[in-house]
């Protein structure tokens, strides 16, 4: 056997080598790659739920607006347009539509079990949200008519239920 022929068969089994720890380069690369994406979506759903003042911000707002209403039993003004606190809505809507986004996105990007550690469903944020602010249009507008007591203990109990929900998922969250 010839020299060239050994350097030839050398030359062969370091292209395979070569072709073999790219293989595993890659497959490693799109482990980490895949691992990156769901840490940024985690990270981007914790700043959404830390910033989540705006339903607070818009059920406080509601409590002054209905609470006027109780307060002089004139409903009439209650829903004209310059009266409603439209900016604060607008806020929570949108904070709603990008938490929404993102949990979308989540759901594309985690499995179900790792789904399952947060307790956050922007869904039930809406449902939960919408059924208390039903709930101050029935104590201001309502047959027998509610008490500002009655609206600051239903505000208070709503704000420390999103509160939680948002808070406990970020607990549920860390510990994992």
């Amino acid at each position: 056997m010839k020299l060239v022929d050994i350097f030839s068969c050398i030359s062969s089994g370091a292209t395979v080598v070569a072709a073999l720890v790219a293989v595993y380069a890659l497959s490693v690369w799109r482990t980490q790659f895949k691992y990156q994406r769901k840490y940024e979506c985690i990270l981007d759903l914790r700043s959404r739920l830390h910033g989540a003042s705006e339903a607070s911000m818009y059920l406080s707002s509601l409590r002054e607006h209905f609470g006027e209403s109780i307060r002089t039993g004139v409903d009439k003004d209650l829903f004209q347009p310059e009266n409603f606190p439209h900016d604060l809505q607008r806020a929570w809507w949108d904070h709603l539509s990008k938490l929404q986004r993102t949990w979308a996105l989540l759901e594309v990007t985690l499995n179900k079990a790792e789904l399952k550690i947060f307790t956050v469903d922007p869904l039930e944020l809406q449902r939960d949200m919408t059924e208390y602010v039903n709930e101050m249009i029935n104590l201001s507008c309502g047959e027998p008519r509610g008490s500002l007591l009655q609206l600051h203990r239903l505000v208070s109990t709503s704000m420390v239920a999103v509160e939680k929900n948002t808070i406990y998922s970020n607990y549920s969250a860390d510990r994992h």
